[in-house]
């Protein structure tokens, strides 16, 4: 005679394992969903939940056998026989991956207590990373390639210490190997899998395009996704222009990457440039007078269409010799947060990072066309060329695709002071047309050019405490001997 009737034995299996059951089930009518369990008839399951007398012994047995199982395996056999997956949208899917990793945690997934994961990492930061990429990724791919990494760190770190853990279902063992199971389950069969290797393929694919035999390492898909959501960061900070919408046409219709990355000392060499450009991308190095504040630029050109989008630092140039005058630090922390191939300038970093050295043995290289070359992009890093990737993929979409409306781009191009002598210059055609100013020199005595007249052009200087200091760092290099003599015949004659 059993303690448990058969519908008592069903209501305790779905305490048990009901939480792995989804799919187009209502909840109430779980315990009919478990007829498929047992491999019989939907009728003879309700029949025996109404009569326990009229169930037959190779039905007990099967629940016996069951219920002698460990609990990572009771998981994979409801999975396999109760669970339909037709039609499984990935949020339902990842909310059952959640559930996984709640029980394998011994933490609710929003909780905000923190706790350890075997001594290895905090279970609340890895729980508030996942949630900020699933803010950010309908999609749910993101938040399965973290959890995949995540079940596996985990799983690493179960182990059964002694024979009691083995045979006590109950063991803090058998739940982590249980919500490991359910978790990797739907990873693995669900749409999330398709929507995951997918990705994975795609990452695949473009490191073998630009380094074709090398070997792709599971830690860069761990990272894919973080780079992908980097990406379409920096397309929203980074700043965009539109230079043109007449430019000559490309003959090319389908859209090309420029291999060779260029160096240009200013924007405005680079826009000359641009209309020869053909239709796709080309990633430039800007570099100034003073190499550290280099900074690139890319060219989207499609059709009569070009876009500028660049990482320019926003900060002006009295700001820059403001900071470059103490230290370099604001360059290289630059540097190092960014994807751009900045370690192709080969500098060298001195006296923790207040110093910065260009290599000697560095020369830039000419192409056929006479244009400086920094590098390619396929001498990029794996990591940088995946970024590379999905900005650009980003551009085509927003700026090719959406047509997003930019800003147009003007620059100074020089400034001309109003003499006879002086040619009026005009612009590129089709390209942004150099502006112009004519202004007038106003004479002041030598007593005027005091730290207030100062100020007025430059209101930063303000909260500097070397007052003249600043004023012969900026200007005393940059004054042309030249500039200081002046033709007698210019001096009005004057008789004393």
């Amino acid at each position: 005679m059993r303690n448990l009737s058969y519908e008592q034995e069903m209501n305790k299996l779905i305490e048990e394992v009901g939480h792995v059951i989804v799919g187009r089930v209502i909840r109430g009518e779980l315990i009919n969903r478990l007829y498929m369990l047992f491999g019989i008839s939907r009728t003879s399951h309700l029949a025996y939940l109404n009569n326990s007398d009229s169930v037959p012994d190779y039905i007990w047995n099967q629940l016996d056998t069951f219920n002698s199982l460990p609990p990572f395996q009771k998981v994979k056999l409801v999975f396999e026989r109760c669970v339909d997956l037709t039609d499984l949208p990935a949020d339902k899917a990842l909310s059952q991956v959640i559930k996984g990793w709640e029980i394998m945690t011994g933490s609710p997934f929003d909780s905000a207590d923190k706790v350890r994961y075997a001594g290895q990492f905090d279970v609340k930061k890895v729980n508030e990373k996942i949630q900020s990429v699933m803010a950010n990724d309908p999609s749910c791919i993101g938040a399965g390639l973290l959890f995949s990494s995540y079940f596996e760190t985990c799983k690493n770190h179960i182990s059964f210490e002694s024979v009691r853990n083995v045979l006590n279902q109950d063991s803090r063992q058998h739940r982590n190997l249980a919500g490991y199971t359910l978790g990797t389950l739907f990873l693995e069969n669900s749409v999330l899998a398709h929507g995951i290797n997918q990705f994975k393929e795609k990452c695949r694919n473009v490191i073998e395009f630009y380094k074709p035999g090398e070997q792709v390492k599971d830690e860069l898909f761990d990272r894919a996704f973080h780079i992908y959501l980097r990406a379409k960061h920096d397309f929203t900070d980074f700043a965009k222009y539109c230079v043109s919408r007449s430019a000559k046409v490309a003959s090319n219709e389908q859209l090309k990457i420029q291999e060779q990355i260029f160096v240009f000392n200013s924007v405005e060499h680079l826009i000359e440039q641009s209309s020869m450009l053909p239709n796709g991308f080309s990633l430039s190095m800007i570099r100034p007078e003073r190499a550290f504040d280099s900074f690139f630029a890319m060219i989207v050109k499609s059709g009569e269409d070009i876009h500028l989008l660049t990482d320019k630092p926003k900060s002006t140039m009295f700001q820059r010799d403001a900071m470059s005058s103490r230290n370099q630090r604001y360059n290289l922390s630059r540097y190092e947060n960014s994807y751009f191939p900045y370690e192709m300038m080969n500098l060298q970093v001195e006296d923790n990072g207040r110093v910065l050295v260009e290599s000697e043995s560095t020369e830039v290289a000419i192409s056929d066309s006479g244009l400086r070359v920094l590098g390619t992009v396929r001498s990029m890093y794996s990591d940088s060329i995946l970024w590379l990737t999905f900005l650009m993929e980003e551009c085509r979409n927003q700026l090719i695709s959406k047509k997003l409306a930019l800003p147009n781009l003007s620059y100074v191009s020089q400034e001309s002071v109003s003499h006879a002598l002086l040619e009026s210059k005009s612009g590129v055609s089709n390209l942004p047309v150099n502006y112009q100013v004519n202004t007038s020199i106003k004479v002041k005595k030598s007593t005027e050019l005091n730290r207030d007249n100062f100020l007025v052009s430059n209101p930063r200087a303000k909260r500097f405490m070397h007052k003249n200091h600043w004023m012969e760092d900026k200007f005393d290099k940059k004054i042309d001997q030249a500039l200081l003599y002046i033709p007698l015949n210019f001096l009005p004659r004057v008789t004393y």
